[in-house]
This record gives C-alpha cells, sequence and structure tokens, in this order.
C-alpha cells in the first residue's frame, strides 16, 4: 500500500471508529502537520505485531475528551475523572488499530495487540526524530483536533 493510500486507510478507519463509538465526527485535514507545541494534548500509543509489527500513536486535544467519554459511558461529562478521559482514549485507540490492521495486511491476517499506553511528548517527539511514520493522519473534531501516527517496527 503507497503511503497516500495509507493516509486515507487511516483517515477512514478513524472517523469510522469515531462516529460508531462516541458520535463525533471529524473532518480530514491534509496538510502536513507536527506535533502541536501545547500541553492541552493527551498522547497514547499502542504496539502490534504480526504480519508487519509497529505502533500506533494518537496525540488528542484534551478539550475532546469529555465529549469522547461521556459519549462512550453514557453519563455526563461533569461526572468524568481524569482516570476515565485516560481509559476512553486509550479504548479508542484500540479499536481504531484493531479495525486499521486488518485493511491494511487483509482480513486472514492476525495481529497481537498490546495494551495501549499513555507516552510523553518528549517520547513521541525522540520517536519522530528516529523513525518515519507509514502514515500520519490529522482530523478537526469540534472541540480540537487529534493525530495519528503508523509506524512499523524494523
Amino acid at each position: 500500500m503507497t503511503a497516500g493510500a495509507l493516509n486515507a486507510t487511516l483517515m477512514e478507519v478513524a472517523s469510522e471508529m469515531l462516529e460508531s463509538l462516541a458520535f463525533m465526527f471529524s473532518t480530514p485535514d491534509t496538510t502536513d502537520f507536527d506535533p502541536p507545541e501545547s500541553d492541552a494534548f493527551r498522547i497514547v500509543t499502542v504496539e502490534f505485531d504480526g504480519p508487519f509489527s509497529g505502533a500506533l500513536v494518537l496525540m488528542a486535544a484534551e478539550e475532546t475528551l469529555p465529549e469522547l467519554t461521556a459519549s462512550m459511558l453514557g453519563v455526563e461529562e461533569t461526572e468524568i475523572s481524569s482516570e476515565q478521559k485516560e481509559d476512553a482514549l486509550k479504548e479508542t485507540l484500540n479499536v481504531v488499530c484493531g479495525n486499521l490492521l486488518p485493511r491494511i495486511a487483509g482480513k486472514e491476517a492476525v495481529f497481537d495487540i498490546a495494551r495501549p499506553i499513555s507516552m510523553s511528548r518528549i517520547e513521541l517527539e525522540a520517536l519522530l526524530q528516529v523513525r518515519q511514520p507509514m502514515a500520519k493522519v490529522l482530523l478537526d473534531l469540534d472541540a480540537g483536533s487529534w493525530m495519528f501516527w503508523l509506524f512499523q517496527r524494523s
């Protein structure tokens, strides 16, 4: 799959999962981007092994997390803890990854997907310095943006 096709597939899967999990709608942004300098983002990553191995990273604007979490849990935004926001973000990344990999490698491919974990900005920046992503996608949501990077482990 070409880089353009990988970006389109990642964009499509991420948008579909946001809509189905949390009724959140996104607009793809095709401009090139780097991680923003702001600290108002949470970063999570999930590693996977299979026909190819790597990691999917998500950097989500903090202001998008109350809506995501409330939608997923069926509660009011005022009843949400920081831990629940983190868990909802990790679960969303896990679902995106689980739906993305078969679209890339085929439905018969089997992958082992690790538990999603938090990642620091320093870790993300270090990863981007040593490894070129296979795909990267920017989605604009009503309250902020989400950035995805797909890395292949060599």
